[in-house]
């Protein structure tokens, strides 16, 4: 093959950039979670499935701690309503959407979705409350050897 073949195969034009890039964007969609009534971030909810609006595609990874995954994503068509592509769904499903880990002497809370967003969900918000007031209410549980799992 010759390097002008090579460059040619390796290009990319900025309107199918954007075209790809179009096909797996989140634009705004609701997503169903899955949520852990008994810990203590979930303070407050009565209902284990909790809808939420996303408008990333960032995907949290699924913590070794059992217990820090305080939300996921239903595994079972986890959007509710909006365009989210096959792909993307598939990649989201059963990943976590609230992440709560100890560390230090101090918490730290990851969520994918934004709890307040514009004033219209809430139901969710309250999630970030329970993050700001019960940060230290939880604690890592211990390995089988004994030791308290560390992010």
């Amino acid at each position: 093959m010759s390097e002008l073949s090579i460059m040619k195969e390796d290009r990319l034009a900025v309107d199918d950039l954007r075209a790809r890039e179009a096909r797996d964007v989140i634009g705004g969609a609701i997503f169903l979670s899955d949520l852990d009534l008994s810990h203590p971030l979930a303070f407050g909810y009565d209902r284990k499935l909790l809808p939420s609006h996303r408008d990333t595609a960032i995907r949290l990874a699924t913590p070794e701690n059992p217990v820090a995954s305080v939300a996921r994503y239903v595994a079972d068509a986890p959007v509710k309503s909006g365009y989210v592509s096959p792909a993307r769904q598939a990649e989201l499903a059963g990943s976590p959407m609230l992440v709560a880990e100890r560390m230090g002497d101090g918490s730290v809370i990851l969520m994918t979705d934004n709890p307040n967003f514009r004033g219209a969900y809430l139901g969710t918000n309250r999630l970030l409350l329970n993050g700001l007031f019960l940060s230290k209410a939880f604690s890592s549980p211990r390995t089988q050897g004994g030791a308290h799992y560390r992010p």
